[in-house]
C-alpha cells in the first residue's frame, strides 16, 4: 500500500463534462467515474479506496484522497473540464 501511494501522489487525473451555457454540469462525477480514471493509468482500485462523501456537481480542479489498505493515505488531483 505504502508503494501504491508513493506512486499516486501528485497524481493529477483529468475528466472532461458535459456544461449548460451558465456553466452548470449535466449529472455529476462519481464513484464510478474516478475509478475509469484510475483504470486508464493502469491502476485498479475499489469504491471503498476513493474519499468522496457525495458526487462533484462542480468543475474546476479539486484535491483528493485515497485512502488504501493498512490506514495508508495519499492525496492526487481531480481537474473537472467543462
Amino acid at each position: 500500500a505504502e508503494a501504491l501511494a508513493a506512486k499516486l501522489q501528485g497524481l493529477t487525473l483529468t475528466t472532461t463534462v458535459k456544461v449548460d451555457p451558465e456553466g452548470n454540469m449535466y449529472g455529476s462525477v462519481g464513484y464510478a467515474d474516478i475509478l475509469e480514471l484510475f483504470a486508464k493509468e493502469g491502476i485498479q482500485l475499489d469504491r471503498r479506496n476513493i474519499g468522496l462523501n457525495k458526487p462533484i456537481k462542480t468543475v474546476g480542479v479539486l484535491p483528493m484522497t485515497l485512502k488504501l489498505k493498512e490506514g495508508v493515505v495519499c492525496d492526487y488531483t481531480l481537474h473537472i473540464i467543462g
